[in-house]
Parts: C-alpha cells; sequence; structure tokens
C-alpha cells in the first residue's frame, strides 16, 4: 500500500445551510467524514472533518494533513480561513492545487507542524470567510471534497 492516497466525494446538501461528505479512498483503506455549515448571512462556511480511517496493521494511525475543496463557479478572491487545529488556509489566487491522486482543486487548508495532522478519530474545524459575495448550499453542492492522508502502512 502506498504511504499516501486521497479519501475524496462530493457534497450532498440535504437543506439550505448544511452539505455533508463521505470521503473514501484506497478502496476503503482511508476514510473521512467531512460536513460543511453556512452562516446565517452566508459570509462564512465552516466544515469540520473528522478522520475515521482504519489503524494500521502495527496500530499506528493514518494522518490526514490537507483538506481541499471546490466552490462553484469563478475563482472567489478575498477569502480567509482559520482552522482550529493550527492548519494554514492557502491563498493560491485561483491557480489549481494538485494533490497527489486528488484532482486538481483550487481552495485548501495544509498542517503547519507534523503534529497537527488529524488522527483517526480525530476532527479538525475550517473555517472560510468572504467579504466579496455570499456562499451558499449552491456553492459547494456536488462540488468534489478530499482529504490527503499519510502513514499508510499495507
Amino acid at each position: 500500500m502506498p504511504g499516501s492516497g486521497c479519501a475524496c466525494s462530493v457534497w450532498n446538501c440535504p437543506t439550505t445551510t448544511d452539505c455533508t461528505a463521505s470521503l473514501t479512498g484506497l478502496g476503503g483503506a482511508i476514510t473521512a467524514t467531512a460536513t460543511a455549515t453556512i452562516n446565517a448571512d452566508g459570509s462564512c462556511i465552516t466544515f469540520t472533518l473528522t478522520n475515521t480511517s482504519p489503524l494500521n496493521p502495527d496500530t499506528s494511525s493514518r494522518l490526514i494533513d490537507q483538506f481541499f475543496f471546490e466552490l462553484a463557479g469563478a475563482f472567489i478572491s478575498g477569502i480567509t480561513g482559520t482552522s482550529d487545529v493550527g492548519w494554514s488556509y492557502v491563498t493560491n489566487n485561483g491557480n489549481n492545487v494538485q494533490p497527489v491522486d486528488c484532482g486538481q482543486f483550487r481552495y485548501k487548508f495544509e498542517r503547519g507542524a507534523p503534529t497537527t495532522r488529524l488522527a483517526t478519530g480525530e476532527t479538525g474545524t475550517f473555517t472560510i470567510c468572504s467579504t466579496a459575495g455570499t456562499f451558499s448550499t449552491a456553492s459547494i453542492a456536488n462540488q468534489p471534497v478530499c482529504a490527503r492522508v499519510q502513514n499508510i502502512l499495507g
């Protein structure tokens, strides 16, 4: 099994403010759940990402170190991002970011120190806000979302 890979899905939005995704990759060897909640005025989206991957054969954890998502339409400049786990929002000026076998994305959060990776059972919260417009479920419905996972042992 490779040392890293991606767990991916698309957002499903059953309500006007909430979306969910069940991310899988490598035949189910890596998994995560994600939720997205749009605040009342549409200026921010808060994502939660939980690593649900099984443990490695040596009982070590498979570790999420990047979170990628797409938004519908043209690239939105002026987005700021924060995280409760010390990850950074990456501003790439609309250029695609190409994670390992995940596809192409314009928006992402990445870990800072190695100790801030999400282990199995851990959850991170990531918030983006924009002064250039508002978000709705149409911004993320059916858009791809991925988490990059490291420390995958065979």
